[in-house]
């Protein structure tokens, strides 16, 4: 087994180092999924949809500022009505892209693909069988949940000094 922080910043067979934004994104998959001695969890586990959502959204963000922005197309949602083709008065039963409640906004995308996302960006350290979704770690090590994983912001004031600190209180009139 090699050493935790080996996995996540180097890759297993080139050993090129992975870059800053890709170690952050390793850190958290290696914190988050199990060990791969112990079990597997399912793709649909809360914390795996969480890391695999925002992973996503910082990967969509990235690419709508380049020419591949046109290619994000292949994922969205598509919200066309009958009119769109002429059939006015034939409306096609719903396919499943409508949301669930009445008045809610429709979905922005049809498909994540969320696992090639974490095989890409995790590769050598994430695995993905039937079973789930797993990690290269030592056994027995306990999961994270995904807030904490990062560290809150801190808020600075305007000359940027810190604003932590214990809390004022409200009736300190003494």
């Amino acid at each position: 087994m090699r050493d935790a922080r080996e996995v996540i910043a180097v890759h297993p067979t080139a050993g090129w180092r992975a870059c800053k934004w890709a170690r952050k994104w390793r850190s958290a998959m290696a914190a988050i999924l199990p060990s791969g001695f112990d079990a597997a969890v399912p793709l649909t586990d809360t914390e795996v949809r969480k890391l695999g959502l925002l992973l996503w959204k910082d990967i969509v963000k990235w690419v709508q500022e380049t020419e591949g922005n046109r290619y994000l197309g292949l994922f969205r949602a598509d919200h066309q009505t009958s009119k769109t083709f002429g059939w006015d008065g034939k409306e096609m039963p719903s396919r499943g892209l409508e949301p669930l409640e009445p008045g809610a906004t429709p979905p922005e995308w049809s498909f994540v693909p969320v696992t090639d996302l974490f095989l890409v960006v995790g590769e050598g350290l994430v695995g993905v069988t039937t079973e789930g979704i797993f990690a290269e770690k030592a056994k027995g090590q306990k999961r994270t949940c995904l807030r904490e994983c990062y560290k809150p912001k801190q808020l600075t004031d305007q000359n940027g000094a810190d604003n932590g600190g214990p809390p004022k209180s409200e009736d300190a009139t003494a």
